[in-house]
């Protein structure tokens, strides 16, 4: 384990349910199939034909009643980043943040049924899941920058107009902050719940920084 789990731990216990490569150093064969478009268009067949479910309990059901031949399709389910630690918890997932995604693509299997489950971010979704399944930026969207220390919620009432929580995903991109902010260090990764945020503070370790989170 890293030096940063510790024995006995929730993550520990996770690690251990994890497959382990049993490949020798440096023995990872032949490694082209992770070259972009080759990947890519495995991924859009693995998908072709695949069973949608809106939530767990429709997949428990379909699970059920499924052929042998269904059993081995992938099946896909959405989720969204804001609701995504306990449905992580449920498939014995890392709970804190989608891990070893692609455009917000999970593949990964199903721990009761053993099926091989798809999970789907709403936000990029693309035409993997049906229209209304979808989150789209809202057209006429406007992102406001607050004032240091001022929430969300304060700056919007301050320009009458008001937040939108769904919405406010498109701000945790760097580049939405920096259209607003000087971003003078760049942009970093962090977890808190005043992410997305530019940290005005310089006494601090980000201090000129434009913070995006993953959780």
């Amino acid at each position: 384990h890293g030096t940063n789990v510790k024995a006995g731990s929730e993550i520990a216990k996770l690690l251990d349910h994890m497959a382990r490569s049993s490949l020798p150093p440096g023995q990872l064969g032949d490694i082209s199939y992770l070259l972009k478009d080759r990947y890519e268009a495995d991924l859009r067949q693995r998908l072709d034909g695949a069973k949608f479910v809106p939530d767990l309990l429709a997949l428990e059901s379909f699970a059920k009643d499924a052929t042998p031949a269904e059993k081995e399709r992938y099946v896909v389910m959405p989720y969204n980043r804001e609701a995504y630690r306990p449905l992580a918890q449920k498939l014995q997932l890392y709970p804190g943040q989608p891990r070893a995604s692609r455009k917000g693509l999970i593949l990964t299997r199903d721990p009761r049924s053993k099926l091989p489950l798809a999970l789907v971010d709403r936000r990029q979704a693309e035409d993997l899941l049906p229209e209304a399944e979808i989150w789209r930026q809202t057209p006429g969207q406007e992102l406001r920058a607050a004032r240091p220390g001022e929430s969300c919620d304060s700056a919007c009432k301050r320009s009458e107009m008001r937040c939108e929580q769904r919405q406010l995903e498109y701000a945790n991109k760097c580049e939405a902050l920096k259209s607003h902010f000087p971003c003078e260090d760049g942009c970093g990764h962090q977890v808190g719940a005043e992410i997305p945020a530019y940290v005005h503070d310089k006494s601090r370790d980000t201090a000129l920084q434009c913070l995006v989170t993953d959780e």
